[in-house]
């Protein structure tokens, strides 16, 4: 990860907030066009918004259930894939 801003936009990691959650957590829509989920999992740690359930950069919210994070949709070239919505609420321990 690196301490300035990348030139190149297909490395950014854009966030939205989409719901407000009980216990303080925010719903956020990530969308990322190269890298993978760790991307995702770092770059939301380093601005101090960590995935609930992450064990490696989530610190306080590691008792959560599992990981939430959930690819809503995927593409690839000639490749795409898209899940229900009905996401089930986070289950804190």
């Amino acid at each position: 990860m690196l301490a300035k801003l990348d030139p190149e936009r297909r490395n950014w990691t854009f966030v939205w907030p989409e719901a407000e959650l009980p216990g303080g957590l925010t719903r956020v829509r990530v969308q990322i066009h190269a890298g993978a989920r760790h991307q995702i999992r770092a770059h939301l740690a380093a601005a101090m918004l960590p995935i609930l359930g992450d064990p490696l950069y989530g610190e306080d919210n590691a008792s959560a259930a599992r990981l939430y994070l959930h690819h809503r949709r995927i593409a690839f070239p000639r490749f795409e894939a898209e899940a229900p919505e009905d996401w089930p609420e986070p289950t804190l321990l």
